[in-house]
């Protein structure tokens, strides 16, 4: 689960995202667009296609390994919201859902990609 997240300081990374058992992992190319910016369904959609294509990034995603720069992306930076803070929540969600974890929150509507 991710408890916290900001700007990266490693050079060429965008974000970093801690997770509940302490782990950092920076993500995003620091100069590159992505959904929360452009807010380009079509360019989401590509992306996403893209991506997905790529069997260990298939897998990875499926699975929900978040502890991957290109999982964290995928949910993240091109996830169903335009803003990062909702796209957390949702991948928090998800993570509960897969674990069997009940999760309850009235503030957002939680969709997968």
């Amino acid at each position: 689960m991710i408890i916290e997240y900001g700007y990266s300081n490693r050079k060429n990374k965008k974000y970093y995202v801690k997770l509940n058992n302490n782990k950092i992992i920076h993500f995003g190319y620091k100069y590159g667009n992505t959904y929360l910016n452009h807010h380009d369904i079509n360019k989401r959609t590509n992306y996403l296609k893209r991506h997905y294509n790529n069997e260990i990034e298939k897998y990875l995603i499926d699975n929900l390994i978040i502890e991957t720069p290109a999982v964290l992306s995928a949910y993240l930076l091109w996830g169903p919201f335009t803003d990062i803070t909702n796209n957390i929540h949702n991948l928090n969600a998800l993570m509960a859902f897969n674990k069997g974890y009940i999760f309850n929150n009235k503030d957002y509507d939680y969709v997968l990609i």
